[in-house]
């Protein structure tokens, strides 16, 4: 064979090695790519998110310091009043809370809370702050809602009230500010290990937050929970074990 067949044969073999391995590695690339920002962009966003948190941390402590001010204020000017009028305001608060009950069961979110603001006027007792916060949620007024749960929180009355942080932690995933959502859901567990709603809220901020075996962990708690809708679990864990790419789990729960 002379040397001129010999190069040609042996250019002829790069080429078809590099047909088969040179599309592979672009595409690999691309992907990796591809896989690279997107990672980029969640950090971002998860460091956003965090920068937000700590920029509302900061604002509840100012806002805490006037509260307890105004609230030293109020609690000054309560002692002045009678106690014949005490006992006939607290009737009085109850009357407006069973109309805020009325108003609710019809769904007629604004009439309630008149009603229960009323009531809290009156005497701010926490089943008057928990329903005034659901009515604020239910009519879509998240911030609103926030700022008013948060104001009985820093001040004592709601500081561990286990309910109150999982309908905050509702509220931020509405708002998709799911690391936010996954803190309040976190604390409503720590006050109440066998509140399966918040454990599910907790689940679905996990997953949102690419935590998916953690998810998984909580969603298998309350696989059979009387308390929460166990189709929408049994949905959850699917999309959880699809997002973790766990075929034995998929199988299962994706049917």
């Amino acid at each position: 064979m002379s040397n001129s067949g010999g190069k040609y044969m042996f250019w002829g073999v790069v080429i078809i090695i590099a047909s088969i391995f040179v599309p592979h590695y672009i595409e690999k690339t691309i992907t990796d790519m591809k896989t690279s920002k997107e990672n980029q962009k969640f950090n971002e966003n998860l460091l956003k998110q965090q920068k937000e948190e700590e920029k509302l941390a900061t604002e509840r402590t100012l806002k805490n310091i006037q509260f307890k001010k105004d609230a030293q204020i109020k609690k000054e000017q309560a002692e002045v009043i009678k106690k014949e009028s005490t006992k006939a305001k607290t009737g009085d608060s109850e009357k407006y809370y069973n109309k805020a009950r009325k108003y609710q069961s019809s769904k007629q979110w604004n009439k309630a809370l008149r009603e229960i603001e009323k009531s809290i006027e009156i005497k701010p007792e926490v089943k008057y702050l928990q329903h005034k916060a659901y009515f604020l949620y239910s009519l879509g007024k998240y911030d609103e809602m926030i700022q008013f749960v948060y104001q009985y929180i820093d001040s004592g009355e709601l500081e561990s009230d286990y309910y109150i942080y999982y309908l905050t932690g509702e509220a931020y995933m509405k708002q998709n500010k799911h690391l936010l959502a996954k803190a309040h859901y976190s604390k409503s567990v720590e006050f109440n290990d066998k509140y399966d709603s918040a454990k599910f809220g907790l689940a679905k901020s996990l997953i949102e937050l690419k935590s998916y075996k953690k998810a998984i962990t909580y969603l298998k708690d309350i696989e059979f929970s009387t308390s929460v809708n166990t189709k929408s679990v049994k949905e959850t864990l699917c999309r959880a074990y699809t997002l973790d790419d766990d075929s034995n789990g998929t199988s299962k729960y994706c049917k």
